[in-house]
């Protein structure tokens, strides 16, 4: 599995972003393609990561309850395998978990609950759905993550809503309404080098664990014949 690790826990608002980026990352300038009004729900800002890893964030507003909080994440996938689809979206479920209570420790929120997971689909498109509220400031919020694969890619939905400002609800309509609207950019050139160079090492450190193997076998036999 191919698991990069980044330096600092992605916590919103605090990893920085740049103008340019390398043309061997993902285009999200031109090749990605997403709603910028809904039924309910309007396109309000693009954040581009200069970490290919990060990938882009788009956030929406509620025309009606304009406080809501509906953010969606775009990133690669880190494995060079994924097509065990239902375990890679079950795993970055709970990674996504993490990084709340990531938020949780550095003073971010107070307190969040026990999250109940189920499994949300689009159209045909398999997703993971994890319900939970977390407090800040005095404030209860109703969230929900959201998780999908599309190429090489995740999509991440994050909604939020102040328990005390909108209605008692979730955040299903928005990602029905903006999902569809998606297309990612295909697979970037420096992802597809870095999967080729994992595999390739993966497979390396494969064929050396089977000639250890061979080799411990044949030491074992000449000791036996001595």
């Amino acid at each position: 599995m191919l698991k990069l690790i980044l330096a600092t826990i992605i916590i919103i608002g605090m990893t920085g972003c740049q103008s340019t980026r390398p043309t061997t990352y993902s285009n999200y300038e031109t090749n990605l393609e997403y709603a910028k009004q809904t039924a309910n729900f309007k396109f309000t800002e693009k954040t581009i990561y200069q970490q290919a890893e990060l990938g882009v964030m788009l956030e929406y507003e509620n025309v009606i309850y304009p406080a809501d909080n509906i953010d969606v994440f775009i990133y690669p996938i880190l494995k060079t395998n994924w097509s065990n689809s239902e375990r890679v979206l079950s795993n970055e479920l709970d990674d996504s978990l993490k990084q709340v209570d990531a938020a949780v420790n550095l003073g971010h929120y107070d307190s969040r609950t026990k999250a109940t997971k189920t499994s949300f689909n689009v159209d045909q498109l398999q997703g993971k759905k994890a319900s939970f509220s977390f407090d800040k400031n005095g404030q209860t919020y109703l969230s929900n993550t959201y998780i999908f694969l599309a190429k090489d890619k995740y999509i991440k939905f994050r909604t939020s809503f102040n328990k005390s400002l909108t209605n008692d609800w979730d955040g299903d309509q928005a990602v029905t309404e903006i999902l569809p609207t998606l297309q990612v950019p295909n697979e970037s050139a420096y992802m597809k080098k870095l999967r080729q160079e994992h595999a390739q090492k993966q497979l390396y450190r494969l064929l050396r664990a089977i000639q250890d193997n061979k080799n411990k076998d044949k030491d074992k036999k000449d000791t036996s014949k001595t």
